[in-house]
């Protein structure tokens, strides 16, 4: 009985062939087609086949980024507080401004902690309002996989 063990340290994709081996007879001898696959020694050998214990090759696993819920702006003596509730698995997250409601969001930040639920924005112009957007992303590996973007919150500095 065959075994077959393996251990996989990276979202990879495996595949195995199992291959039925043959040999051929040569030219030389006498009485025998050339190129023909011999007969198997063995009745019930004329072909390999896989265990019946080997499942086929795993997909990597798809991981999906859930966006933050909770997103709160706060108004501050140093600027903006925004907070938020934590996502499960989440290996950190991106901030997003704008001083338009709809359009023109720019990146502010990225924290690499997804245990992290606050960021200060100190430069924030004071008199306008400021409006924020929130993406948490997971990576895996060297696959970083980003949420869809959170509710936006607004806050006047």
């Amino acid at each position: 009985e065959l075994a077959y063990k393996c251990i996989v340290t990276e979202a990879v994709e495996l595949q195995a062939r199992f291959v039925k081996k043959s040999a051929t007879v040569p030219p030389e001898n006498p009485g025998t087609n050339p190129g023909k696959p011999e007969q198997p020694e063995r009745p019930g050998q004329s072909e390999v086949k896989p265990p019946e214990n080997v499942s086929p090759p795993a997909k990597p696993p798809v991981v999906k980024a859930a966006a933050p819920k909770s997103v709160k702006a706060k108004k501050t003596s140093k600027g903006i507080k925004l907070t938020w509730k934590k996502v499960k698995g989440a290996s950190g997250y991106v901030i997003y401004r704008s001083y338009k409601k709809a359009k023109g969001y720019k990146k502010i930040a990225t924290i690499k902690k997804g245990t992290k639920k606050l960021y200060l924005d100190k430069k924030a112009k004071k008199g306008k309002v400021c409006y924020y957007k929130i993406k948490s992303y997971v990576k895996l590996g060297k696959k970083t996989t980003y949420s869809p973007y959170s509710k936006r919150v607004s806050r006047k500095r």
